[in-house]
């Protein structure tokens, strides 16, 4: 099973880096949309920071994931990044959610298998110094 699952890391890996770099180097073209859904990707698109943005976050986060470095880390990073593409498949264009669904699941199925590392964010815990900046 621990083959399995490090098999689908990578892969997820892989495919998080090259829609990374497809994100920079625009090697793909971007699907037409109508309506809403073309204003919404229209307006990514004439802020021209945001395509290349995601671009560098999925190909940090692929590389974590092909090479098992800060795997939490990295799934922090691309879950805004996958809820979105969910979302907008929800909300505006319903066409294609289907890969979108995939990479949300593995997502959500790789965050539970860490979720170890994440428990101790959950956790309040009272600081033994006063660290206020209004004081």
């Amino acid at each position: 099973m621990k083959t399995f699952v490090m098999i689908l890391q990578i892969l997820l890996g892989v495919m998080f880096l090259f829609f990374g770099f497809n994100g920079i180097f625009e090697f793909m073209e971007v699907p037409e949309y109508d309506g809403t859904a073309k204003l919404f990707m229209d307006g990514l698109v004439a802020s021209e920071y945001m395509f290349p943005f995601i671009g560098v976050i999925e190909i940090i986060a692929g590389i974590g994931l092909i090479f098992n470095v800060f795997v939490p880390l990295v799934l922090i990073l691309i879950f805004p990044i996958v809820s979105n593409m969910v979302m907008f498949h929800i909300f505006l264009e319903l066409e294609g959610i289907g890969f979108s669904l995939v990479l949300f699941i593995l997502v959500i199925f790789f965050m539970f298998v860490n979720l170890k590392n994440y428990k101790p964010l959950f956790k309040a815990k009272k600081s033994n110094t006063n660290t206020s900046y209004y004081t």
